[in-house]
């Protein structure tokens, strides 16, 4: 936990005490001297190896929005002024000063005793700040469990009790006692309790089964004297001025795992009847996933993906029994209806907004166009569009870009500036693409009728140029127009260098009547079969407007990713230990995105693909 969550605690715990004293308290002047400490064993402790005192000042709050500055900080003793910053922890409002110390000579020497004043807006608050830091630090004494190495080992089958003794120290003031449990690795319940202080001891009891086995938490000691307590001087205030002490100890727990819970549920599908339908749920600490249809089992375990297709798309009611050695639990249901129509869900667009980021540079879209039992062309509009990204706030654009279209490796033709004629601009109309800025932009476009199966954009610069551009493919049928018999896009990709640190951000809509199941992949060390160099680590995650729905790091050898790619034709990835990255997911119709980047930062050269999964 870092100086900055520390001492967001040590103001909230008082804050808690400030509710139940005033309802009307909204904001929380406050200055705050902290000390931290671990402990590493039945009764020893010992400062934090790096930035174990902490000062805090400012204002938090409902009502601290953003007062005008200058606002500062004017310490005792003509010790100096400091400017107050605006931002609180976790995106709060508030505007506040925070640092760090390696002793408290050190925090006294910048941060002296007295009375601060802190003027915000043009309002001035003096909060009295004097005494000391707690002359004892408090200490755990912990039944259950064995140290190792500094560390607490748990047994999560077994109950342990923690408790903390405190001497009449504490007691002066307005004081505060938090101990409560966090689960650092994201797992598990956090656990904990607060108190006024009533006693000198206060114990907090952790049940059995009640952490994560495998799981990494910090046990949390905290104390708070407020020196300055005042409710009345500022309206809709409450000033603090406090003294703090924090003692964390490390929990490491093991044990058989808690019976499995589900993160994220299987959710209803409409599809075109005998196309194919996925089902994801997910749960933790689960072994193995028992798929039902109707409230019965049909198959084997499949895992947390089941996919259907052809025949096996049946209507009913799918859930999902999640097990592991200590008990199972059950998904909700999802409802799987198939209809009869020619109007199924269909790819219609890519677009991926990207850089050329220095002369010379391009990047490539693929598309593949057709599907079983369509004929005649497919109508495309095809764009890069640089400056008319300035109608969206977008700096750095660039100026003129071109595009040349390619059947396989044959050219087929291109344009460099659009020219404004009626034609462009009536299909983009059609299409709802943005209007570019202007008839003379530099923006390139091109309208084309479609009847090889594999063809290619590529997007450059003309002349020297660098900067931002978004490249488009989009499906130019006449809407209510498409058949069972109209061709389609199955497959859209980019092949493209991301440089290290940044991302590649890849968006596609789907249209029609039905739900589409869609494989979607982030190439890197597969590329080694075209004697490229890829990426080393790709990672995708995926987002319907502005949620994230789903992701993947490295694909781990899915057997029904396998199939499914080798169903519809998409190159093999031999080695089931790659780090490529792939999903595979049933999507209604609507806007998505894929963003790719390299797990780690790494950057290199990867080829990202959404195919259409019939």
């Amino acid at each position: 936990m870092n100086a900055s969550s520390l001492i967001r605690s040590s103001i909230a715990l008082l804050a808690c005490a400030v509710a139940a004293v005033s309802a009307r308290a909204q904001d929380f002047i406050f200055v705050n001297k902290q000390a931290a400490y671990v402990q590493t064993g039945p009764a020893t402790t010992a400062p934090q190896a790096t930035e174990p005192f902490q000062f805090s000042a400012g204002v938090d709050g409902g009502t601290a929005t953003n007062p005008a500055p200058p606002n500062t900080l004017v310490l005792p003793n003509n010790a100096g002024t400091r400017t107050l910053t605006f931002g609180g922890e976790g995106g709060g409002q508030g505007w506040q000063i925070e640092q760090s110390f390696a002793t408290q000579a050190a925090m006294d020497a910048a941060f002296p005793n007295g009375t601060y004043v802190l003027n915000l807006g043009g309002r001035a608050t003096s909060v009295p700040l004097t005494g000391d830091l707690y002359p004892n630090v408090p200490v755990a004494t912990i039944t259950g469990g064995t140290w190792s190495n500094g560390v607490l080992m748990l047994d999560r089958a077994s109950p342990v009790t923690v408790t903390i003794n405190f001497t009449q120290n504490y007691l002066a003031g307005r004081s505060r006692l938090g101990i409560y449990i966090d689960a650092s690795s994201g797992q598990g319940t956090d656990l904990g309790t607060e108190n006024d202080f009533t006693a000198s001891t206060l114990t907090l009891t952790v049940p059995a089964n009640s952490l994560s086995a495998g799981g990494v938490y910090q046990l949390n000691m905290e104390a708070n004297r407020a020196i300055t307590f005042d409710t009345t001087s500022v309206p809709g205030a409450t000033v603090i001025g406090a003294y703090s002490n924090r003692v964390q100890v490390t929990i490491n727990v093991s044990g058989p795992p808690a019976p499995p819970t589900f993160t994220q549920q299987p959710s209803p599908q409409n599809v075109a009847a005998g196309s194919t339908v996925v089902f994801t749920a997910f749960a933790n600490n689960a072994t193995s996933y028992q798929w039902r249809r109707d409230g019965v089992n049909f198959g084997s375990p499949q895992g947390p993906t089941l996919v259907l297709s052809g025949a096996s798309v049946v209507s009913g009611d799918y859930s999902v029994v999640a097990s592991n050695a200590t008990g199972s639990a059950t998904s909700n249901t999802a409802r799987l209806s198939t209809f009869v129509t020619s109007d199924f869900g269909r790819l219609i667009n890519l677009s991926i907004l990207s850089s050329i980021p220095t002369t010379g540079d391009s990047f490539t879209l693929g598309y593949v166009v057709g599907g079983t039992g369509t004929t005649g062309a497919k109508p495309l509009v095809l764009r890069a569009a640089g400056p008319s990204l300035a109608a969206f706030g977008v700096a750095g654009t660039l100026n003129d870009p071109k595009i040349e279209l390619f059947a396989g490796s044959t050219p087929t033709g291109g344009n460099d500036n659009w020219g404004g004629t009626t034609v462009l601009s009536t299909a983009f109309v059609g299409v709802g693409a943005f209007p570019y800025l202007s008839t003379t932009s530099l923006d390139a476009a091109a309208v084309a009728n479609i009847t090889t199966r594999d063809n290619s954009v590529k997007v450059s610069a003309a002349g020297s140029g660098t900067g931002t551009v978004i490249a488009e493919v989009y499906d130019a049928t006449p809407a209510g127009t498409s058949t069972a018999t109209t061709p389609r896009l199955l497959n859209v990709s980019v092949l493209k260098t991301i440089d290290a640190g940044t991302s590649l951000t890849a968006g596609f809509v789907l249209r029609g009547q039905t739900a589409r199941t869609v494989l979607i992949r982030a190439i890197g060390p597969g590329l080694a079969a075209f004697g490229l160099t890829g990426m080393t680590d790709p990672q995708l995650t995926l987002f319907a407007g502005t949620s994230q729905i789903g992701g993947n790091d490295n694909w781990g050898g899915n057997a029904a990713i396998s199939a499914t790619a080798s169903a519809i034709g998409a190159f093999a990835i031999t080695d089931s230990n790659s780090r490529d990255a792939m999903l595979l997911r049933t999507l209604g119709t609507g806007d998505y995105s894929v963003r790719v980047s390299g797990a780690g930062s790494a950057g290199g050269l990867v080829i990202v693909e959404i195919y259409e999964v019939p």
